[in-house]
């Protein structure tokens, strides 16, 4: 990601205004005002992923401000997607006001005027993440998602995955054919969670379809490789899709399902054998723990992915003594 603006790259007394001019030519018009302009600090970074635009954004206490004179003078065509990480936020909009609550999403327009403010106690910065999406690549529009009315999105789920779509994008740097892939990804699953929080779902292309539940399924597949039982059988049944449906999917990565488990299996027992952390305990107890029941079956399939057997591997890995 690029950093565009870092508060303590300039002087105290310019700080706020920097910032308060940068913020509405990165989103849209906007007025942002502070008590102690001297004591500001925020950071801002972005990267435009195929079309779609992420950022990772840290403030301390602030009010940001969106009037109808603000929206006519520019309302974006996205759609907002903001994960509250840090910080005590209130969002009023006419009437209503809700807490945006840490660790949810927040979906949003910005075509309706509305205030966002908050305290941050001890000077602590909040943070928060976010993806502005066009519509022309949504299968929904603009006065559907103005229907919810700036929406809490519950979680888990599709949210989940949104969730974590969003802090990898803002987290790492990617090269231009990684970063149009996943920025597709990104897209893919926000259509899919508006069109679910919309009651559209049956309006989504199908490649939006099948990359979602493709998403789901791997998600899934990590959360519970533990499990002896995880088969395709079971992650099919677990999201209420006929086998072949699984099975079609993964085909397409080259991999079938329950190869692409094993995989994932091996590669969890592979990272473990190599943490010096765990050198404790024992190999079988590791195979176990990734969901090989059969200490002989797990030396077989371990030595015929990496060369070697369990033990060897972790022997290979382990810290050699320093040299005086």
């Amino acid at each position: 990601m690029e950093t565009i603006f870092r508060a303590t790259d300039h002087p105290p007394a310019e700080r706020f205004e920097r910032w308060a001019q940068l913020v509405p030519t990165v989103f849209a018009p906007l007025r942002v005002s502070v008590a102690e302009p001297d004591r500001h600090r925020s950071e801002l970074r972005t990267a435009e992923l195929g079309g779609t635009t992420v950022h990772y954004l840290a403030s301390s206490a602030s009010r940001v401000e969106r009037t109808d004179r603000m929206i006519r003078q520019a309302d974006p065509d996205v759609v907002q997607v903001w994960l509250v990480e840090r910080g005590d936020l209130v969002f009023s909009q006419g009437v209503t006001s809700r807490v945006v609550e840490p660790r949810r999403l927040y979906v949003s327009t910005g075509s309706r005027p509305f205030e966002l403010s908050g305290a941050m106690p001890g000077g602590v910065m909040a943070v928060a993440r976010s993806a502005m999406v066009p519509f022309g690549r949504l299968p929904v529009g603009r006065d559907q998602v103005e229907r919810l009315g700036g929406f809490l999105v519950p979680e888990g789920g599709l949210a989940g995955l949104v969730t974590a779509s969003l802090r990898e994008l803002t987290s790492h740097d990617f090269g231009p054919a990684d970063a149009s892939r996943l920025g597709g990804v990104l897209v893919d699953l926000v259509a899919a969670l508006l069109a679910h929080l919309l009651d559209r779902t049956s309006d989504l292309p199908e490649q939006t379809r099948d990359q979602a539940l493709l998403a789901q399924v791997e998600a899934f597949v990590q959360a519970n490789l533990g499990d002896p039982d995880l088969t395709p059988a079971a992650v099919a049944a677990a999201h209420h899709v006929a086998l072949r449906t699984v099975q079609r999917l993964f085909r397409r990565r080259g991999r079938g399902v329950a190869d692409w488990i094993r995989h994932a299996r091996l590669e969890a027992c592979r990272r473990d054998l190599a943490d010096p952390r765990l050198r404790p305990q024992p190999v079988r107890v590791i195979g176990r723990r990734w969901g090989f029941e059969d200490p002989s079956q797990f030396n077989r399939a371990f030595r015929a992915a990496f060369g070697m057997p369990p033990g060897d591997y972790r022997e290979h890995h382990a810290p050699r003594p320093a040299q005086h």
